[in-house]
């Protein structure tokens, strides 16, 4: 016996608002890609917390049109239902960066994807004006600013440009100023890779 087709959309639409925070919330912080029974459980903890936000919204303001849960059986689906589930989204998605935002002064928080380690040094390092210093398997140094880098934490690999950048001895002491061009690297070809201030080298600042 097949779902009656409105409790069908009713139910995708429920769904809904879960699953925009929280692909949102991962365009912005990208983590590692989770399987398809992860996607529903979370859009479905997301959506029954943004639900519950609506309605209690419509409580409070004596305005039972915007209350999520008067979607019926037989009732149809409105657009204005429509704009406040996706509105509801937007909005906890917010909520999610903020709290994102404020749990990095929060010492006895976990960072929210410890796995992903790729994306925080690459969004860290500009903002603490770090610069990487770069070893490769074939044993050449490379320091530069961490200036464009590929962001897919599911990714085994990532690609990176430094720019500017210097190629270095094994005493750290500059060869040559790449500051025009920069350099292309890939991690699979990194054996370390440090961020450090970049006077801690040379005199860059």
């Amino acid at each position: 016996m097949g779902i009656p087709f409105n409790e069908a959309i009713g139910l995708l639409l429920y769904l809904a608002p879960g699953f925009l925070a929280m692909q949102l919330y991962r365009v912005s912080y990208p983590a590692k890609r989770m399987s398809q029974f992860e996607n529903v459980a979370w859009s479905i903890v997301h959506s029954f917390i943004i639900l519950l936000g609506l309605a209690g919204t419509s409580w409070i303001f004596d305005n039972n049109d915007f209350n999520p849960f008067n979607l019926t059986r037989d009732a149809s689906i409105q657009p204005k239902t429509i704009l406040v589930l996706l509105i509801g989204g937007v909005v906890w998605y917010l909520f999610l960066v903020g709290f994102y935002r404020l749990r990095k002064f929060i010492p006895f928080l976990p960072d929210p994807d410890s796995q992903a380690i790729w994306p925080v040094v690459a969004t860290h390092a500009p903002d603490d004006e770090l610069w990487a210093l770069v070893r490769t398997k074939q044993g050449i140094y490379y320091f530069g600013w961490l200036d464009k880098y590929s962001f897919d934490p599911a990714a085994e690999n990532h690609e990176f440009v430094l720019r500017p950048a210097y190629l270095l001895d094994a005493e750290l002491a500059v060869r040559r100023d790449l500051k025009q061009g920069g350099v292309y690297l890939n991690t699979r070809d990194i054996e370390s890779f440090e961020m450090i201030p970049g006077n801690e080298v040379i005199g860059t600042n």
